[in-house]
């Protein structure tokens, strides 16, 4: 693992950010049922939630980039950004089941969650190269338990949400 590897990795990380801020924004104007207009309105606070992780994902990797002049991956996220679902699976098109479209979610989180937690090993690793790569490594590890935490805290909700059915 080097630098270079971990950043191509958080671009395909920005690339699942890209896909959950679609899926919620979607859910918000699909949802139907008793409850659509609240939950309408979690949706649509979800999908501004991951536009901001959106842009802190880009920035992290854009400024590490122009700081080690490194390439820039974001080649990658143009391919997978808008594939039918993060696992590779087609998606149940038109989903409006509010259970639907939370198992969803949360099933989003949990791989994110899981992903971050590799992706600070990952950090961890290359912070034993030393040197400016232990610098940025760090910066990364740091980054991402804060991304930890708001996926974790979110999948705990969504489970919350989803106790009774």
């Amino acid at each position: 693992m080097n630098l270079y590897n971990l950043i191509e990795l958080l671009a395909e990380d920005l690339g699942r950010e890209y896909q959950h801020w679609h899926h919620y924004l979607t859910a918000s104007t699909n949802v139907e049922g008793f409850h659509r207009e609240e939950l309408s309105e979690f949706f649509a606070e979800q999908a501004a939630s991951e536009m901001q992780h959106v842009m802190q994902f880009r920035n992290l990797i854009m400024g590490i980039c122009a700081r080690r002049k490194m390439a820039i991956p974001f080649h990658e996220i143009s391919i997978t950004v808008f594939e039918d679902d993060f696992t590779g699976e087609p998606e149940v098109k038109n989903q409006v089941s509010a259970c639907a479209l939370l198992n969803h979610a949360l099933d989003m989180e949990d791989l994110v969650v899981s992903n971050y937690v590799q992706r600070i090993k990952d950090a961890c690793e290359v912070q034993e190269l030393g040197g400016e790569d232990e610098i940025d490594a760090k910066y990364i590890e740091l980054f991402l338990e804060d991304q930890l935490t708001d996926s974790r805290a979110d999948a705990d909700h969504l489970r919350k949400m989803l106790k009774s059915h």
